[in-house]
């Protein structure tokens, strides 16, 4: 069906699981599933010719999904992954 997003079954959730980081990120992708919208296509995949690894990836979209939890909020760890703060 042209309408039905790709990948969502819980098979393909199931088969994610395990690439999952953190338990965030596993009720990121739990979230997800449970109210039908697309899921990704990759988790925790290494973008070719950028030193990043987004928790998810949409390939389709071309769009990269990052779950950062409370540990990212530091000052000195948002700078070393190169998140500047809005004034």
């Amino acid at each position: 069906h042209g309408s039905d997003p790709p990948y969502a079954t819980m098979e393909h959730v199931s088969g994610n699981s395990w690439r999952c980081d953190s338990r965030l990120e596993q009720r990121w992708l739990d979230m997800v599933e449970s109210l039908g919208l697309w899921l990704p296509s990759d988790a925790q995949y290494a973008i070719p010719g950028h030193r990043t690894r987004p928790d998810f990836f949409y390939r389709e979209a071309n769009a990269a999904i990052y779950i950062d939890g409370p540990p990212h909020d530091a000052p000195d760890q948002a700078a070393r992954i190169g998140r500047g703060r809005a004034p």
